[in-house]
């Protein structure tokens, strides 16, 4: 997940404002346990370092660090602890109490995050309200960069990327030497793509890196510019992938009867197969494992935290699988759902989750709460990347489906083109720059989709060798676009590159 940038503005602004010297005693206290909480946050211990900022907010609401304790525990809920409500009612206390404070303007951009993360019919234009405030509220130029940013975002996920493209640019032209001009040119960058200008993309995440982005962000920006080279720079004669061997190089095979892989951030391989999880480091030494019963899909988040999908719960690391029951009808307690066959989770952390006998989709809470139907579709197989883009498979139509966060149908990739025809796809992934991949096992085939539905690739199995992957059962990328494809014959994970 990307660092939070209003988490980089307060180790730059807020922390050095919390130093400045105040009077009384209480005031005094309060600073300190501001400090040791920001101690803790560094050292990694984040559920001591909310405690001291809740206690802060709490029993020192005249302080001077007061609101900077309710933003640092808004955004901390809201970028790692997939706790949208927690961090919306930490934001609004905030606004309301402390409204001119320094550290209201944190809180107006962070306000406009959320509702663009939300359902509502009205999100974009509710998120560019806040953007708005914060930059015509507080005209200081960190915060007018970073609300021009956010507007930028939020236009063009509306698919508004002319308009986008104007607020990136006042960005570039009015504060080149911030670091938001870095994330301007990702965000033309993105625009780019979604219209189909590959080189153009390629020149903005180019000079993205010379904007001095964390590492994090740059890391991103060079796994895009790998994946647009794979598919638009190469030369034509080139394959788009080729073998790049095998995954488990410590283990003699891969586990049998793999259901499902993921990779998440740290490049770690989460695999799940008909009895047990297992996770495997970069260098494929097992870290992690658990058993399952009667598992259907596997979920990962941002965070690397896994969620098994079994036929009647969905299990974690935790412990006891849980149990999801929809709303109550008629003052009788709903039974829980069962046939579940798929899941993905978003970048709040809320889940979305299929109920196969149904063919209904639902939006879960990061605690599996439920609350809300989400779309109608026979799936089996969902996928999802870090921009809340979803594709699942249609089982009645063998088409893919491509869904936004809302749960509207963005469009569908027929099972027969031009170029190819779907025998019987079993698994599909789908990349940061919105490129589909669908694996047929049928086939031994990878398809590759531009993101409005056009083939641009694909990958077919040698008939045998160290490369070929004749039976697979499931397969994933990692986050440079790498393929990871479980192979039933020769019980190995081969990966193309």
């Amino acid at each position: 997940m990307q660092s939070s940038a209003i988490w980089l503005l307060l180790a730059g602004t807020l922390v050095v404002h919390a130093a400045s010297p105040q009077s009384g005693t209480g005031d005094d206290f309060a600073k300190r346990q501001y400090d040791t909480a920001l101690a803790f946050m560094k050292s990694g211990r984040a559920d001591e370092a909310l405690k001291d900022f809740q206690a802060i907010a709490d029993n020192y609401p005249s302080s001077s660090v007061a609101d900077q304790a309710l933003l640092q525990l808004a955004t901390y809920y809201w970028e790692h602890g997939a706790d949208p409500a927690r961090a919306q009612a930490a934001t609004d206390q905030l606004l309301k109490m402390y409204g001119t404070g320094r550290a209201a303007p944190f809180a107006h951009l962070l306000n406009g995050r959320i509702a663009l993360a939300g359902t509502d019919a009205n999100r974009t234009e509710t998120a560019l309200a806040s953007f708005e405030r914060a930059r015509r509220l507080f005209p200081a130029p960190e915060i007018v960069a970073a609300a021009a940013y956010y507007s930028g975002d939020a236009l063009r996920l509306a698919g508004r990327c002319p308009d986008a493209v104007s607020e990136y640019a006042g960005v570039l032209v009015g504060y080149p030497q911030m670091v938001w001009a870095g994330r301007a040119e990702i965000g033309l960058a993105r625009c780019f793509i979604a219209q189909h200008q590959p080189r153009d993309a390629t020149s903005h995440l180019q000079r993205a890196r010379l904007y001095g982005l964390p590492a994090e962000e740059l890391t991103s920006v060079s796994r895009w510019l790998t994946i647009l080279a794979r598919f638009y720079l190469r030369v034509p004669a080139d394959p788009a992938f080729v073998p790049g061997g095998h995954a488990l190089t410590q283990t003699a095979r891969a586990p049998r009867d793999i259901i499902a892989l993921a990779l998440d951030t740290g490049d770690r391989l989460h695999v799940l197969t008909e009895s047990a999880f297992l996770v495997y480091d970069a260098q494929g030494k097992p870290i992690q494992s658990f058993q399952v019963s009667e598992p259907r899909a596997l979920a990962v988040d941002l965070e690397g935290h896994p969620l098994v999908v079994e036929k009647n719960g969905l299990r974690t690391a935790k412990g006891a699988p849980l149990l999801v029951r929809p709303p109550a009808s008629g003052g009788n307690a709903a039974e829980p759902m069962s046939d579940l066959s798929a899941a993905v989770i978003l970048s709040n952390g809320e889940i979305v989750l299929a109920e196969r006998k149904t063919k209904h989709l639902h939006r879960l809470a990061a605690d599996g709460k439920y609350l809300a139907p989400f779309a109608t579709l026979h799936t089996t197989r969902m996928a999802i990347n870090d921009r809340d883009e979803i594709v699942a498979l249609d089982r009645d139509t063998r088409s893919i489906v491509l869904f936004d966060r809302q749960g509207a149908i963005v469009r569908r990739i027929a099972a027969k083109g031009e170029t190819y025809q779907f025998e019987n796809v079993n698994d599909l992934a789908i990349d940061s720059l919105g490129h589909v991949y669908a694996l047929d096992r049928d086939q031994a085939t990878v398809f590759i989709f531009t993101n409005d539905g056009k083939l641009l690739a694909s990958v077919r199995s040698p008939e045998n060798g160290e490369a070929a992957f004749r039976e697979t059962t499931a397969f994933a990328l990692d986050p440079a676009g790498r393929l990871f494809l479980a192979d039933d014959r020769a019980h190995q994970v081969v990966i193309y590159q």
